[in-house]
């Protein structure tokens, strides 16, 4: 068996191996067999079997860490076609000038330089391709590589292209200079990378006060905890969107109320009301807000605080069984408006009913005159739209 395996690989890589019977030992695994061939093979007949794409027979010479040579592990990278190849023998890669060689090389495919590169520890090499290489991408893999933050700082604030800020910005951790970032770069998405990072309560207070994007200010305050802030925010800042994500973070009930009543962004008005907890403040939003919006935000908020499986059938209704069955499913969201004793669910349920035939029954039956009012609303604004 040992002979005939040894003058089939000697055919298979077309060279020839001397390797003597008593090398062998006393072995009759087929498997070990190999392995005790793929110690007496050169380098350069491995090289052979990987250009010829024998994947198995590299992963049992390779893969097995039989061969360790730079160059011939660099060859490999560069001129295999199989993927996984190239890339078991760049993750054995050592060298450093052999890594460097492979980086730089802008001939390389890129898939090669990103592993490469993944693989540098040289600061300096890897600020080199992260300033100037021409690839977007490689210049990205080297910026995550990156750890001197004067370096990281200097192409955060002054690379031309946007995702490379993206990248040295998302590694800086010195708030003050993330606040720097978020509040210079012309770019939202950079911006929004510096904030991420930004976790002091008193440098966030301050970007409110500043004069920053929009953007920055709102999620600034989203970040914010300080209620006195908050309420500050809430009530009197310019900006909608920055008010809306002040109410995104209070807890006081009444000012909650105050806010889903009088404030005069309706988007505003929904948050505030969506943060209700107060049963009582609930029920009266959602019976007499003169937003249609409100109201409804309102009896969703009071049906899932205090229905809470039939919140849970109506949110399942949403999505239809994939398969159709054969006996065609009871309509939850129908039955609920219906025929539930508590007006505020069925009328919950009847605001996601489209059938004009239902909705005309519940608004002339209904036992609920609220209900059969907003439920009559509701139909002539879909009758209008049609």
């Amino acid at each position: 068996m040992k002979r005939i395996l040894e003058l089939s690989f000697i055919t298979l890589v077309g060279f020839s191996v001397q390797v003597r019977a008593d090398d062998m030992g006393n072995v009759n695994d087929q498997e070990q067999v190999l392995r005790t061939l793929a110690e007496k093979v050169a380098a350069e007949v491995l090289l052979q079997v990987v250009k010829e794409q024998d994947e198995p027979l590299y992963e049992r010479f390779v893969t097995a860490e039989k061969v360790n040579d730079q160059a011939v592990l660099a060859e490999i990278a560069r001129t295999a076609k199989i993927w996984s190849i190239r890339k078991a023998a760049i993750e054995r890669l050592t060298d450093p000038t052999v890594l460097t060689e492979l980086a730089k090389n802008e001939e390389n495919d890129l898939h090669i330089r990103q592993a490469v590169i993944s693989q540098l520890n040289d600061q300096v090499v890897l600020e080199e391709i992260a300033r100037n290489d021409k690839n977007v991408y490689v210049r990205i893999e080297a910026a995550s590589k990156l750890t001197d933050t004067t370096i990281l700082l200097e192409i955060a604030k002054n690379d031309k292209d946007v995702q490379i800020r993206q990248t040295a910005t998302s590694k800086l951790k010195n708030q003050t200079i993330l606040v720097e970032i978020a509040k210079r770069d012309e770019d939202y998405t950079v911006r929004q990378v510096a904030m991420r990072g930004i976790t002091d309560q008193t440098l966030l207070a301050n970007l409110l006060k500043s004069n920053c994007a929009g953007d920055v200010r709102q999620m600034a305050v989203s970040k914010l905890t300080n209620q006195e802030i908050l309420v500050e925010v809430a009530e009197n800042d310019e900006n909608a969107a920055v008010r809306q994500a002040a109410v995104g973070n209070l807890t006081d009930q009444t000012l909650l109320a105050e806010i889903a009543k009088k404030d005069k962004d309706s988007s505003v008005r929904v948050t505030a009301a969506a943060r209700l907890t107060d049963q009582t403040l609930l029920m009266e939003m959602a019976k007499n807000d003169k937003d249609a919006e409100v109201r409804a935000s309102s009896m969703d908020k009071f049906v899932q605080q205090n229905f809470k499986a039939e919140w849970e059938r109506m949110e399942q209704a949403k999505f239809p069984p994939i398969v159709v069955p054969i006996t065609p499913l009871p309509n939850v969201v129908e039955e609920l408006a219906m025929t539930h004793e508590n007006e505020y669910v069925r009328l919950v349920a009847a605001s996601r009913l489209h059938d004009q035939t239902v909705l005309a029954e519940i608004a002339k039956n209904d036992t609920s005159e609220w209900v059969r009012k907003v439920v009559t609303e509701r139909l002539n604004r879909l009758n209008t739209n049609e």
